[in-house]
């Protein structure tokens, strides 16, 4: 037997853990100040509630303004019935493209039916652009080469 190892069996053995225990004193005065920061939290709260419940006008009531509030969002707005809407705006296209009428009755301007319209630019012709003598003689090349 070694003789270190005779006089390591008498000295007590070493710790594996802190032996030092916690300070319970400074442990209670961490956990009441928390648990009193929470209770200022909520009092703090509760007078916030308390304040507003008092303070505010039923839903039902009208704010007193001097100027009476536009309650209507701006538009588009959301359309309650979209198919009965598109109805509508086809029934209106409809009569300006399929019927006769007036766009200014007191200057005689008046709209025809479009079956009419395109049967009456027919037979009238479509107005054309007239081009000079110069501008006929060029060739695509000359266009071309002139840019």
């Amino acid at each position: 037997m070694d003789p270190h190892q005779h006089e390591n069996m008498n000295a007590p053995p070493s710790p594996l853990h802190e032996l030092r225990d916690a300070n319970v004193k400074n442990l209670w005065l961490i956990g009441g100040g928390l648990f009193a920061g929470v209770l200022v939290v909520l009092a703090v709260l509760a007078g916030v509630f308390a304040f507003y419940t008092h303070h505010t006008t039923a839903p039902d009531t009208k704010a007193s303004t001097f100027i009476a509030p536009d309650n209507t969002a701006p538009g588009p707005h959301i359309q309650a019935d979209p198919h009965a809407d598109l109805l509508k705006l086809r029934a209106s296209e409809d009569s300006v493209l399929y019927r006769y009428g007036w766009v200014r009755k007191d200057a005689g301007i008046a709209h025809v039916p479009i079956s009419v319209a395109m049967k009456m630019a027919l037979k009238k012709g479509f107005p054309q652009k007239q081009m000079d003598s110069a501008s006929k003689t060029k060739s695509v090349s000359d266009v071309k080469a002139g840019q």
